[in-house]
């Protein structure tokens, strides 16, 4: 008994051995076809929905006719978040400017800039610590023409066994002076958790 015990013993640690003596592998993969671990809303599922939204006003009879002889100035508002969880909408925001700006259809403004832009102005103005002569002239700054606005929200569906997750993108393309909605769409995603039979 007692040699079969430590044979087992023996056994255990060989094992052990092996698996702490074991490399750890580290490898590259492609964020656009991740597989999902969490229903929360992933880095992957961002750029799913970006790049679906953006192919879409792009291609709008609306925008194909503003973009065709010029390059208007856009700026995108901050991406609400209205789901239960933390979302990064400033990563949604840059993954949406990116793709329009790739597309050469359009100019940027971009509101944090602007902000910071416009404290420097003042500081440069205002201050006295600034050579008059080098300061950038005020009122200089070209109005964006459209802005893009967009919403996330997301709603729960639990039973026994099973959590789903449904987040819906709105975005929307809205003319600045004439307050008229040049394009609208909606993205829905689903995400479902189902958990194992106690025993199986």
């Amino acid at each position: 008994m007692k040699t079969a015990f430590r044979f087992i013993v023996c056994i255990l640690m060989f094992f052990g051995a092996a698996c702490a003596s074991a490399p750890v592998t580290v490898t590259y993969e492609d964020p656009g076809s991740a597989q999902p671990l969490t229903t929360n809303f992933t880095f992957s599922d961002l750029n799913t929905i970006a790049s679906a939204m953006v192919d879409d006003m792009l291609s709008h009879p609306a925008t194909v006719e503003m973009t065709a002889k010029r390059r208007p100035l856009i700026v995108i508002s901050d991406v609400m978040n209205e789901t239960d969880q933390h979302v990064d909408t400033k990563s949604i925001t840059d993954t949406i400017r990116t793709q329009v700006l790739r597309s050469g259809k359009f100019r940027f403004t971009d509101i944090d800039t602007r902000r910071k832009r416009a404290e420097e102005l003042e500081y440069q103005h205002e201050s006295g610590m600034v050579k008059e002569s080098t300061a950038a002239a005020r009122g200089q700054e070209i109005g964006a023409e459209y802005m893009v606005t967009g919403r996330l929200v997301s709603y729960v569906v639990r039973t026994n066994r099973i959590i789903r997750k449904d987040y819906k993108f709105t975005m929307e393309l809205h003319n600045i002076q004439t307050g008229v909605i040049e394009w609208a769409n909606e993205k829905p995603l689903s995400k479902q958790q189902k958990r194992p039979m106690v025993g199986l």
